[in-house]
């Protein structure tokens, strides 16, 4: 199954926590309406609105979670109070969190995978609002014409989560640091990243688009990066190994300026750490770029024999001074043609059912009783028990489901707690 990796609660580009609280529905009201000229008007107390909910949605121009470092806090609208002859409360307003693609959400208490958001525009509830308490005008039966009972509205749900973005692009350019990675992306692309004569100058990833013809282009993604122990957490390995797994295809880039066995070394050791961290990524296509040629290499015969015999294709240049670039530009072309026939193996979307109980269940601690039931507690939560007709309609209820009678058998007395769902009262024959 796929799990999250090494989570540890801090917050980075591409990970974060946040809490969500959907809105609270509003409370029916008990009114009835008192007008001259109309005689036994009869209850008009309006529903409670519905609370707000809470909705993720992709934006393409975001490309980290930083936002998150500071506002990780996220609360919708709570719905407006009914009010008298029949109006209905005002909805409370959706708020909506943005996202950048290749967004996975995972619910922090069980690690379980809620969504996968990648498409631009594409919208996922992760929090339902309450539903709105029905008003006394609801209750009108040929029997009860004027009765005095209404619901609170429903509590909106809440939940912590943890947005792990894994960047979505076609390819990823792959290497140690210093190895020329972010050079090639400039030459390549419309990319402008950080460019110095010394290691880990790129310190997250990068994205460029590479223009194949007038119709068509293809994203690089520079990875920053990768020293050995990556797989295992050294540096920042993984926030930067989880980017390859959104790519269609890798590029290896290879510092070959100090010799073969250096070179051959890289390149072994890069296939080491991505087997390590998931041997699917190696499914994937990928060439390698030897780098550096304009530079002074012993035994270049060596390396190009390595990968030949390997049957790996690979290309030779200096993204310095532009040798041989032009062949990079074709080789991708070819790759661009091909790309649309293979699939990220990564699933969709799943979605978390909420485990709902038929069953009551009816378990004693001591002098308190707990009753369990989804439907119960549901109608329970919506009662105004401040209320004479409040308690009227929970002794119904509770009759309706045998609560009394299942409660007598546990043993209850007068005096002891009842808890049904959150709602505590204490029981009396």
């Amino acid at each position: 199954m796929y799990t999250l990796k090494n989570y540890n609660k801090k917050y980075s580009f591409d990970l974060a926590e946040i809490y969500c609280k959907a809105g609270d529905g509003g409370d029916g009201i008990i009114a009835f309406r008192r007008e001259k000229y109309v005689p036994m008007g009869g209850p008009s107390g309006g529903d409670g609105g519905k609370g707000g909910n809470i909705i993720l949605k992709v934006n393409r121009n975001l490309n980290t979670l930083t936002k998150f470092k500071y506002n990780n806090i996220f609360k919708a609208e709570d719905g407006k109070n009914g009010q008298g002859d029949n109006k209905k409360g005002k909805d409370g307003k959706n708020l909506y969190i943005e996202v950048p693609p290749g967004i996975l959400v995972w619910d922090c208490e069980t690690k379980e995978l809620i969504c996968d958001l990648t498409e631009d525009n594409e919208e996922f509830i992760l929090c339902k609002g309450g539903r709105g308490g029905r008003g006394n005008s609801s209750f009108k039966t040929p029997t009860d014409r004027a009765p005095r009972i209404r619901e609170l509205g429903e509590k909106g749900k809440e939940r912590r989560v943890i947005l792990e973005l894994k960047i979505i692009g076609d390819g990823a350019l792959v290497g140690y640091p210093n190895a020329g990675k972010s050079t090639i992306l400039t030459k390549i692309s419309n990319a402008k990243p950080k460019i110095e004569p010394y290691p880990f100058t790129t310190l997250t990833p990068v994205i460029g688009e590479v223009r194949i013809d007038d119709k068509r282009s293809i994203t690089i993604v520079d990875i920053p990066g990768i020293i050995d122990g990556a797989s295992l957490g050294k540096g920042l390995g993984l926030e930067f190994l989880r980017h390859i797994q959104r790519t269609y295809f890798l590029i290896f880039v290879i510092d070959i300026s100090i010799d073969a066995e250096s070179a051959i070394k890289q390149f072994e050791s890069l296939i080491n750490e991505i087997a390590n961290y998931d041997k699917e990524i190696l499914n994937k296509y990928y060439f390698v770029i030897l780098n550096k040629i304009d530079l002074e290499t012993q035994n270049m015969e060596e390396i190009e024999k390595y990968f030949k015999d390997k049957n790996i294709d690979f290309i030779k240049i200096s993204a310095l001074k532009d040798i041989n670039i032009d062949k990079l530009f074709e080789k991708l072309k070819n790759i661009d043609i091909k790309r649309e026939t293979q699939k990220i193996s990564i699933p969709k979307r799943y979605k978390i059912e909420e485990k709902k109980n038929k069953e009551l269940i009816i378990k004693k601690e001591g002098n308190k009783f707990i009753v369990e039931n989804e439907k119960l507690g549901r109608l329970i939560k919506g009662l105004d028990l401040d209320s004479r007709y409040g308690v009227e309609k929970l002794q119904k209820i509770s009759k309706e489901f045998d609560v009394e009678k299942m409660l007598k058998e546990k043993g209850i007395k007068n005096g002891d707690i009842v808890i049904i769902e959150g709602v505590e009262f204490k029981y009396y024959e």
